[in-house]
């Protein structure tokens, strides 16, 4: 074998070794990137639906009288029990906005009644409850507070 094809078949050997090493490099980027912007995309669908985790004892969000609401299993009796205001499997609650000028999607079913800067009274489905408590603009969701004559 003369000094050219032994140098030649070195150089070749070199080169696919520097090709392999370049795709792994190459491909290591690509994945790398890929992880990152599936962790943003997580990031941010998680920050569209405002999702909390939901406890032992319900939602954060949401009052405990109407996390157990959500949670019975014969909401009837538990409304009559508790003294809450049902039309139309629709629960009269408060709702305490993070900013006043918040509107609600249609999607969600709430009636108002009214509202107080960032407080908002309404009629709201049973069913739509913890949904409603995800959003990102609802800071909490209470039974509506009522006034007590004094005596």
């Amino acid at each position: 074998m003369s000094n050219f094809q032994f140098f030649n078949k070195k150089i070749s050997t070199l080169t696919g070794i520097i090709i392999i090493i370049c795709a792994l490099i190459i491909g290591g980027i690509f994945a790398y990137r890929w992880l990152s912007e599936q962790k943003i995309l997580e990031r941010q669908i998680e920050n569209l639906r405002g999702i909390i985790p939901v406890g032992k004892k319900g939602h954060p969000k949401l009052d405990s009288v109407l996390n157990d609401l959500i949670q019975a299993k014969d909401y009837k009796k538990f409304v009559r029990e508790q003294g809450l205001d049902i039309t139309n499997s629709k629960v009269r609650v408060e709702i305490e906005l993070v900013s006043a000028d918040y509107v609600f999607p249609a999607y969600f079913g709430i009636e108002e009644l009214g509202r107080y800067e960032k407080y908002i009274d309404a009629y709201v489905p049973i069913e739509k409850l913890r949904e409603l408590a995800n959003d990102q603009n609802v800071k909490f969701i209470m039974r509506p507070s009522y006034a007590v004559p004094l005596e």
